[in-house]
């Protein structure tokens, strides 16, 4: 595997933050991978929003999340070969106080073959859309424990290529109400 990387910083503060990547490398004999990356962030006083994009091209479905919608061929799966994900994730924290942060995300990915092999046909097989909501709180001075409130919204949605193969929509909400702690060691 080999990686080419950026990273921009910008602004007299650098609240303007530029990450960018290119990788390829061989998942299996005469099998290749390709990555590019790009992460965004601005990070100023009370706010911290970054916007990142994820792409994949995978001769070997190293994933498995192509893979793993086939339900008609469970006593010898097929792993799926050709794919692609494209990734969008959104973040917006906002710190209210010191001691309470909040936050809002956004994700989008796609998931699609982009060459017939066995049962894959060229065409996208899966959509994914998760949103997420924070509440934080840090009441001690050196934010060793943290309250939270988090809720979450996945939908996953399989278009007709991948009913085909046996995939079905699906959604999952979560509420959790948790509390952190991490043990400072040094």
């Amino acid at each position: 595997m080999g990686a080419l990387n950026w990273v921009g910083k910008f602004d007299d503060d650098q609240a303007l933050q530029f990450y960018y990547s290119a990788a390829a490398g061989q998942i299996l004999r005469n099998r290749n991978i390709y990555y590019l990356t790009f992460g965004n962030v601005w990070e100023r006083g009370p706010i911290l929003a970054y916007l990142d994009c994820l792409y994949s091209r995978e001769e070997v479905d190293s994933k498995g999340l192509v893979s793993s919608i086939q339900t008609l061929e469970k006593e010898s799966p097929l792993t799926a070969q050709y794919v692609q994900y494209l990734t969008w994730i959104a973040n917006f924290d906002y710190r209210l106080h010191p001691k309470w942060n909040m936050y809002v995300k956004g994700v989008y990915e796609t998931g699609s073959v982009y060459k017939d092999n066995w049962i894959y046909k060229k065409g996208t097989y899966r959509q994914t859309w998760n949103t997420q909501f924070c509440v934080e709180y840090y009441p001690l001075k050196r934010k060793d424990l943290q309250v939270f409130l988090h809720l979450s919204y996945k939908k996953i949605h399989f278009p007709e290529l991948a009913r085909q193969i046996g995939g079905k929509d699906f959604s999952t909400q979560q509420i959790k109400l948790g509390m952190l702690y991490t043990i400072p060691v040094i």
